[in-house]
């Protein structure tokens, strides 16, 4: 059965999308078959980062069956791959929703061990509809934020959701959580230190990654055992507050 992790943030330009390559780059890293779906309806921009957004219309999209693009040992799909896409914001919520259903119920995902998913930035509908087809045991979310007050209070509302439909979540990503100068090595943090951040959410802080200069990349500072970890075993599926 494929497991599927769901990175998720109440607001964009935390750097969810960007995070969520990284997890399924570190997933084929470390040998696992690994998908990535873009469901992000505000601005599918997977494509662009993997460089391969100008190829999505040769992808054959029907109502029966669609196979993903492979990019780099990942299975790639995304919301781009449909001709309606450019104007998603605009079309009614069945018809992106019925969108979303699509890219885990016809596209061809066979062989995949472990799907990446990108939410739209938002708790509406759209991501309400997506938590409920992520909600078996196989399936997780990760917080992603950065260590800021208005960001992370946009979190407890996405955290609140999720809790409310009782699905599994996994813990949070704190991103762009500090910067190295790079004449004496010294960290500077933001609003709040990441285990702080752990702390205001009631979540596992399960990889704390700093702003990467000069084009760096992000993967190396992914930890995927307390993930994989968290996926495998019996944990009960929904962290309570104050538990």
């Amino acid at each position: 059965m494929i497991k599927r992790v769901c990175t998720i943030s109440s607001k964009g330009g935390v750097g969810k999308s960007s995070n969520a390559l990284a997890l399924a780059r570190k997933l084929r890293d470390a040998g696992y078959k690994t998908g990535l779906v873009d469901v992000d309806v505000t601005k599918a921009d997977l494509g662009h980062m993997m460089g391969v957004a100008e190829q999505f219309d040769k992808i054959e999209v029907t109502p029966t069956h669609i196979l993903p693009m492979e990019v780099d040992g990942i299975k790639l799909f995304s919301l781009s791959c449909y001709p309606e896409a450019e104007r998603a914001t605009l079309l009614e919520d069945k018809a992106t929703i019925d969108m979303m259903r699509q890219m885990f119920t016809t596209v061809d995902w066979s062989g995949v061990e472990y799907l990446v998913v990108d939410a739209p930035p938002t708790t509406q509908e759209i991501t309400q509809e997506l938590v409920k087809t992520l909600n078996k045991p196989t399936d997780g979310f990760i917080i992603v934020t950065t260590p800021n007050k208005m960001p992370v209070v946009g979190s407890k509302l996405s955290l609140d959701m999720l809790r409310f439909y009782k699905v599994r979540i996994l813990g949070c990503f704190v991103n762009q959580a500090y910067i190295s100068c790079p004449h004496c090595n010294n960290l500077q943090w933001f609003d709040y230190t990441p285990q702080e951040v752990g702390g205001i959410l009631d979540l596992p802080v399960l990889s704390t990654i700093p702003i990467v200069l000069n084009g760096g990349i992000i993967e190396i500072f992914i930890t995927l055992r307390p993930i994989l970890d968290t996926l495998n075993d019996n944990t009960p599926k929904i962290r309570l507050r104050g538990r």
